[in-house]
């Protein structure tokens, strides 16, 4: 508690008072009484639960060392021969050599590993959850991505065979088009041609016609000039 609760400075000078009266070591005990004591009005005011008092002893107090000292002193000297039969004492000193095997430990400490440990485990499984949920985020975000692609790249296809098409339908409607045109054209010139065979046509038998005219006149003429005769 005393880490919590008291400054550096202010821990290295309760050690020094602990080490320095060794054969009382219940002077400890007195020490948490005058803390507790002196800050009854926050505790009254503020402590509630089990979990305010936690959160209350992890803060650094306020209450000058000094007058800590003083009541935890009063408290040893006015209590110590009616509270303590000597239990602290059979505990103590501490063996020489290696240290004797912690068994017990404050309930507070014990309670608020346990919660940290509930805690942290929680966290742990809150975060594989996370972790999973983001892990099929990606894969779903991957898959959708991946149709996106095939549907982006079919529509590519489909645009490009559109267009190729057209543009195949374009050079096919480009090629019947001149090709119209050269058979309008041969067209033309055959008609042109028939036009000019017939009108040569037409003139020779005109030229027929009027020689053979000719030669009737010719001949009519002859006849009437020898029955003249």
């Amino acid at each position: 508690m005393f880490t919590e609760v008291l400054a550096k400075a202010d821990w290295l000078r309760l050690f020094d008072h602990l080490f320095t009266y060794k054969d009382d070591p219940e002077l400890l005990l007195f020490y948490a009484a005058a803390f507790l004591k002196a800050n009854r009005t926050t505790i009254m005011q503020q402590v509630f639960e089990v979990d305010d008092m936690i959160a209350f002893q992890s803060r650094t107090s306020t209450v000058p060392f000094k007058k800590l000292t003083e009541m935890a002193f009063r408290m040893h000297h006015s209590m110590r021969e009616t509270l303590f039969t000597g239990n602290v004492q059979n505990a103590l000193p501490l063996p020489k050599g290696d240290y004797p095997v912690l068994s017990r430990y404050p309930e507070q400490v014990t309670a608020t590993q346990v919660k940290l440990r509930e805690k942290i485990i929680s966290e742990e499984e809150e975060i594989l959850k996370k972790a999973a949920l983001l892990e099929e985020l990606r894969i779903k975000t991957e898959q959708v991505l991946a149709n996106e692609e095939r549907i982006r790249k079919q529509q590519e296809a489909a645009s490009l065979a559109e267009i190729e098409r057209r543009q195949k339908l374009q050079v096919e409607q480009e090629e019947l088009l001149q090709n119209r045109i050269r058979l309008e054209e041969l067209t033309r010139l055959a008609k042109l041609e028939h036009i000019r065979k017939l009108e040569g046509a037409l003139e020779e038998a005109l030229m027929r016609q009027q020689t053979l005219k000719q030669q009737e006149v010719r001949v009519a003429e002859e006849e009437f000039e020898q029955r003249q005769r």
